[in-house]
């Protein structure tokens, strides 16, 4: 597979997840990670292997509106800037999120907080 190749593949699988997310797919969005997958919330709480990943998952609210920002290869990581809108605050999250993806899997998610910016669709919604 081609340089390339392995990066479309990557990119994919995190598209997937996070679509996942925005659909409300919690279960489609768990079988994106490897069964040692490591996860970094916002908070710094790491969360080791699918089962500790999966008991986040039920913590959370749904449904979470996911937009992807930008997304760009790193080295071995895809790094994605998402805005994430959740139910209980209405309010947008950015975060950017950094994957590490192997053999169509996420190994590794590490999610830092971002200020928030105004999306695409509010930039050019104004008048300049």
């Amino acid at each position: 597979m081609s340089e390339r190749e392995t990066t479309a593949a990557e990119e994919a699988v995190v598209r997937h997840y996070l679509a996942a997310l925005d659909r409300g797919e919690v279960l489609d969005a768990l079988n994106a990670f490897s069964m040692d997958a490591r996860l970094r919330d916002p908070a710094g709480k790491e969360r080791h292997g699918i089962r500790e990943i999966a008991a986040a998952f039920a913590n959370q609210d749904r449904p979470v509106k996911v937009d992807i920002e930008d997304l760009e290869k790193e080295g071995e990581e895809v790094a994605v800037r998402v805005r994430m809108t959740f139910p209980e605050s209405h309010e947008p999250r950015v975060y950017r999120s950094v994957f590490r993806v192997s053999r169509d899997r996420i190994r590794s998610l590490v999610m830092d907080p971002l200020p928030a910016r105004p999306s695409r669709r509010e930039r050019v919604g104004r008048p300049a």
